[in-house]
Protein backbone atom coordinates (compact mmCIF):
# COMPACT_ATOMS: atom_id res chain seq x y z
CA UNK A 1 0.00 0.00 0.00
CA UNK A 2 2.81 2.39 0.87
CA UNK A 3 4.55 1.45 -2.38
CA UNK A 4 1.42 2.46 -4.29
CA UNK A 5 1.22 5.67 -2.30
CA UNK A 6 4.86 6.44 -3.06
CA UNK A 7 4.38 5.66 -6.78
CA UNK A 8 1.26 7.83 -7.02
CA UNK A 9 2.96 10.66 -5.15
CA UNK A 10 5.97 10.56 -7.44
CA UNK A 11 3.68 10.59 -10.51
CA UNK A 12 1.72 13.51 -9.12
CA UNK A 13 4.87 15.49 -8.44
CA UNK A 14 6.59 14.76 -11.76
CA UNK A 15 3.51 14.91 -14.02
CA UNK A 16 2.14 18.38 -13.35
CA UNK A 17 -0.14 18.27 -16.40
CA UNK A 18 -2.12 15.33 -15.09
CA UNK A 19 -4.76 16.71 -12.69
CA UNK A 20 -6.37 13.26 -12.37
CA UNK A 21 -3.25 11.82 -10.71
CA UNK A 22 -3.97 13.75 -7.49
CA UNK A 23 -7.23 11.89 -6.91
CA UNK A 24 -5.72 8.42 -6.19
CA UNK A 25 -3.17 9.99 -3.84
CA UNK A 26 -5.87 11.85 -1.94
CA UNK A 27 -8.00 8.71 -1.67
CA UNK A 28 -5.06 6.66 -0.36
CA UNK A 29 -4.22 9.30 2.23
CA UNK A 30 -7.87 9.40 3.32
CA UNK A 31 -7.89 5.59 3.56
CA UNK A 32 -4.79 5.52 5.78
CA UNK A 33 -6.10 8.32 8.03
CA UNK A 34 -9.47 6.55 8.27
CA UNK A 35 -7.85 3.25 9.27
CA UNK A 36 -5.80 4.95 11.99
CA UNK A 37 -8.82 6.88 13.29
CA UNK A 38 -11.00 3.76 13.42
CA UNK A 39 -8.25 1.85 15.27
CA UNK A 40 -7.94 4.66 17.84
CA UNK A 41 -11.71 4.88 18.17
CA UNK A 42 -11.97 1.23 19.15
CA UNK A 43 -9.36 1.62 21.85
CA UNK A 44 -9.84 4.71 23.91
CA UNK A 45 -6.73 6.76 24.57
CA UNK A 46 -7.19 6.43 28.33
CA UNK A 47 -7.29 2.65 28.11
CA UNK A 48 -4.13 2.67 25.97
CA UNK A 49 -2.41 4.98 28.50
CA UNK A 50 -3.52 2.66 31.32
CA UNK A 51 -2.06 -0.37 29.57
CA UNK A 52 1.17 1.44 28.75
CA UNK A 53 1.77 2.52 32.34
CA UNK A 54 0.84 -0.94 33.61
CA UNK A 55 3.57 -2.54 31.49
CA UNK A 56 6.45 -0.41 32.76
CA UNK A 57 8.42 -2.41 35.36
CA UNK A 58 8.15 -0.86 38.81
CA UNK A 59 5.79 1.87 37.65
CA UNK A 60 3.00 -0.60 36.86
CA UNK A 61 2.64 -1.78 40.46
CA UNK A 62 2.63 1.72 41.92
CA UNK A 63 0.31 3.07 39.22
CA UNK A 64 -2.13 0.17 39.58
CA UNK A 65 -2.32 0.51 43.36
CA UNK A 66 -2.71 4.27 43.24
CA UNK A 67 -5.36 4.00 40.55
CA UNK A 68 -7.34 1.47 42.62
CA UNK A 69 -7.21 3.69 45.68
CA UNK A 70 -8.17 6.74 43.62
CA UNK A 71 -11.15 4.87 42.18
CA UNK A 72 -12.18 3.92 45.70
CA UNK A 73 -11.99 7.59 46.78
CA UNK A 74 -13.90 8.90 43.79
CA UNK A 75 -16.49 6.18 43.20
CA UNK A 76 -19.78 7.52 44.53
CA UNK A 77 -21.90 4.64 43.19
CA UNK A 78 -20.50 1.80 45.24
CA UNK A 79 -20.15 1.36 48.96
CA UNK A 80 -17.85 3.88 50.64
CA UNK A 81 -14.41 2.24 51.12
CA UNK A 82 -13.76 4.15 54.34
CA UNK A 83 -16.39 3.32 56.90
CA UNK A 84 -15.37 5.61 59.75
CA UNK A 85 -12.70 8.08 60.86
CA UNK A 86 -10.69 6.85 63.84
CA UNK A 87 -7.65 7.63 65.93
CA UNK A 88 -5.13 4.87 66.55
CA UNK A 89 -2.07 4.91 68.79
CA UNK A 90 0.95 5.42 66.55
CA UNK A 91 3.97 5.34 66.65
CA UNK A 92 3.63 4.59 70.38
CA UNK A 93 0.96 4.84 73.11
CA UNK A 94 0.02 8.42 73.93
CA UNK A 95 0.40 9.65 70.34
CA UNK A 96 -2.51 9.38 67.93
CA UNK A 97 -2.88 9.26 64.19
CA UNK A 98 -5.98 9.76 62.03
CA UNK A 99 -7.03 6.71 60.04
CA UNK A 100 -10.03 5.17 58.34
CA UNK A 101 -11.69 1.88 59.16
CA UNK A 102 -11.81 -0.13 55.94
CA UNK A 103 -13.22 -3.34 57.38
CA UNK A 104 -12.92 -6.06 59.96
CA UNK A 105 -10.57 -9.01 59.80
CA UNK A 106 -11.69 -12.48 58.90
CA UNK A 107 -12.36 -15.24 61.41
CA UNK A 108 -8.96 -16.91 60.87
CA UNK A 109 -6.98 -13.85 61.96
CA UNK A 110 -9.38 -13.21 64.83
CA UNK A 111 -8.93 -16.78 66.07
CA UNK A 112 -5.15 -16.69 65.69
CA UNK A 113 -4.66 -13.42 67.59
CA UNK A 114 -7.46 -13.99 70.08
CA UNK A 115 -8.98 -10.53 69.87
CA UNK A 116 -11.21 -8.51 67.60
CA UNK A 117 -9.30 -6.27 65.20
CA UNK A 118 -10.16 -3.37 62.94
CA UNK A 119 -8.47 -2.90 59.58
CA UNK A 120 -7.38 0.75 59.53
CA UNK A 121 -5.85 2.59 56.60
CA UNK A 122 -3.55 5.39 57.80
CA UNK A 123 -2.80 7.77 54.89
CA UNK A 124 0.33 9.85 54.54
CA UNK A 125 0.25 13.64 54.66
CA UNK A 126 -0.28 15.43 52.26
CA UNK A 127 -0.86 12.59 49.77
CA UNK A 128 -3.62 10.30 51.05
CA UNK A 129 -3.18 7.96 48.09
CA UNK A 130 -0.33 6.28 49.97
CA UNK A 131 -0.20 5.09 53.54
CA UNK A 132 -0.13 2.07 55.81
CA UNK A 133 -2.65 -0.64 56.61
CA UNK A 134 -2.76 -1.49 60.32
CA UNK A 135 -4.55 -4.30 62.13
CA UNK A 136 -5.48 -2.56 65.36
CA UNK A 137 -7.10 -4.17 68.41
CA UNK A 138 -10.61 -2.80 68.64
CA UNK A 139 -10.02 -1.77 72.26
CA UNK A 140 -7.26 0.64 71.11
CA UNK A 141 -9.35 2.41 68.47
CA UNK A 142 -11.01 5.74 69.20
CA UNK A 143 -14.00 6.21 66.89
CA UNK A 144 -14.63 9.79 65.79
CA UNK A 145 -17.92 11.20 64.57
CA UNK A 146 -16.23 13.00 61.67
CA UNK A 147 -17.40 12.68 58.08
CA UNK A 148 -14.77 10.93 55.95
CA UNK A 149 -14.26 14.15 53.94
CA UNK A 150 -13.33 15.99 57.16
CA UNK A 151 -10.78 13.32 58.03
CA UNK A 152 -9.25 13.64 54.58
CA UNK A 153 -9.06 17.43 54.96
CA UNK A 154 -7.13 17.02 58.21
CA UNK A 155 -4.65 14.69 56.53
CA UNK A 156 -4.17 16.66 53.31
CA UNK A 157 -3.74 19.94 55.20
CA UNK A 158 -1.16 18.46 57.54
CA UNK A 159 -3.44 19.12 60.50
CA UNK A 160 -3.88 22.82 59.74
CA UNK A 161 -7.57 22.31 58.99
CA UNK A 162 -9.49 20.80 61.90
CA UNK A 163 -13.13 19.72 61.71
CA UNK A 164 -15.86 21.41 63.68
CA UNK A 165 -16.63 19.94 67.07
CA UNK A 166 -17.86 16.39 66.65
CA UNK A 167 -18.56 13.77 69.24
CA UNK A 168 -16.25 10.88 70.06
CA UNK A 169 -18.21 7.67 69.72
CA UNK A 170 -17.18 5.22 72.47
CA UNK A 171 -16.43 1.73 71.16
CA UNK A 172 -18.58 1.96 68.01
Amino acid sequence: MFHLLQTDLSKAVTDVNSAGSYLPVALQILLVVGLIASWLGERSLLRMWDQLLGRIPGVGLVYGSTRSLGEAFLNRNSEQPFKQVVLIPWPHPGMWRVGFVTGRTGNALHARLGEELEVVFVPHTPNPASGFVHYVPKRDVIYLDWPVEEGLKVIVSGGVVQPAEHAIVPGA
